[in-house]
């Protein structure tokens, strides 16, 4: 009989979680260096690349210190078993209710089983904390194109550009939420976040997606949408599925092989990763569709295309070179198109900041209606500390707000702070 290993990352988990210093979870993250177990359980948890086609609807705390250590004592002699099983719902030898009975057969190590399938520790230590612990790119990050700022229109005219070569591709912006689908060899498919977190309340979605021919070992990029954003968040963020996803959809406008995706490259442009996207959506239930778009010709023709998709409920556009690679970060390989609107409103107080902010103002509060609405963006450090030192001669002064939309209470979406409007005092 082999050796039993011995581990304490449950114990290492309940002390994160009860630390909120950056130093002392990095601190804390390093005791998972040597710890055989403990490097593997993380590695299961966070590596994005790493799905298992179940997900715990009630998670289990690790109550105390005592429990932690009980944990870590079943983990030490039962790891090799765990692992099997991981690997199990990894290649989807184990599916359906069969997995969950196996998982559930798992009582005294299911918090750290949950945390696995999960892919959250739920410690308050990301990636990035162990990576720097590790001293290393030890754990794979979930990377994905972010568009960068381009284009502002106000009332009908470009405000604000950038260089730019026509023809471009133009698609519609969605006021959704940006959603990658990792698709296994079965073509089992895993939904998650921009920055990596699995979403579980999509499974009409998930469905429509599942089994697929055309999506095997593929990655598809897009986006989540209903009729508002609001509808969108509400199904995202319920717990236990409370909120029903029968009324969203899946638009696709980018997709490439899971091998390239977790490399971080793919050599193939823009208009080829169409060609396959379309390919491999033949077939596939009417939620899921390729994101329309068209070629933009000229900057007239751009605010022309820019005005019907606003006329037609989307956000703006998104514009891409179809010869450009996918960029797995924020560049102008992908820039955005958007509307704001501008208004002047009356101050009616100000809040003190946080963090680098704590001494100094943190935002202005403007009346738009009958809501009070936070504006702190916009500002100069030194706007901030001149703001809040003459506060009390600025209340009731009234300045102009840039935003992006009224919402459906009153308040204003992204507002931005342009300049103080003396002549309306």
């Amino acid at each position: 009989m082999g050796r039993v290993q011995k581990t304490s990352i449950a114990q290492i988990i309940f002390r994160l979680g009860k630390t909120k210093s950056k130093k002392d979870k990095l601190k804390l993250a390093k005791e998972v260096k040597g710890d055989e177990i403990a490097e593997q359980v993380v590695y299961h948890a966070l590596n994005p690349y790493w799905t298992y086609g179940v997900l715990p609807k009630k998670m289990l705390p690790i109550s105390s210190i005592k429990a932690a250590k009980q944990l870590d004592s079943a983990l030490s002699s039962e790891w090799p078993r765990l692992r099997g099983i991981l690997n199990q719902l990894m290649s989807r030898e184990l599916t359906g209710n069969a997995a969950r009975e196996t998982i559930q057969e798992c009582k005294d190590t299911l918090p750290i089983v949950q945390r696995i399938l999960k892919k959250d520790l739920r410690c308050g230590a990301s990636v990035s904390t162990f990576n720097a612990a590790m001293d290393d790119k030890w754990i794979p990050v979930f990377d994905v194109a972010l568009a960068d700022e381009g284009f502002v229109i106000i009332d009908g005219n470009i405000v604000q550009g950038v260089p730019i070569e026509y023809p471009i591709w133009a698609e519609p912006k969605y006021d959704g939420i940006r959603t990658a689908t990792l698709l296994a060899p079965d073509s089992t498919a895993s939904m998650f976040s921009r920055a990596g977190k699995e979403f579980d309340n999509f499974p009409h979605i998930k469905k429509a997606i599942d089994g697929h021919a055309g999506f095997k070992g593929l990655m598809l990029d897009g986006e989540v949408f209903g009729k508002t954003f609001d509808d969108v968040t509400t199904v995202a963020h319920t717990k236990n599925g409370k909120k029903d996803d029968a009324e969203l959809s899946y638009r696709v406008w980018d997709c490439m092989y899971m091998a390239e995706f977790e490399e971080g490259y793919c050599d193939r442009p823009l208009v080829e990763r169409q060609k396959m996207l379309t390919t491999a959506l033949e077939g596939c239930p009417a939620r899921i569709q390729q994101a329309p778009g068209c070629l933009i010709q000229s900057e007239e023709h751009l605010l022309q295309v820019f005005a019907e998709m606003r006329k037609a409920g989307f956000e703006g556009l998104i514009l891409k070179p179809l010869d450009a690679l996918y960029s797995f970060k924020r560049s102008r390989t992908w820039i955005k198109v958007k509307e704001m609107f501008t208004d002047e409103f009356k101050v009616t107080g100000f809040n003190k900041g946080k963090g680098k902010y704590s001494k100094t103002l943190g935002a202005l509060v403007v009346r738009v209606g009958d809501v009070n609405v936070e504006v702190g963006s916009g500002f100069t450090d030194a706007q901030r500390n001149g703001i809040w030192k003459t506060r009390k001669d600025r209340l009731g002064a009234w300045c102009e707000v840039k935003y992006q939309e009224k919402t459906k209470d009153g308040s204003l979406r992204f507002p931005t702070f342009l300049r103080w409007r003396p002549d309306k005092g």
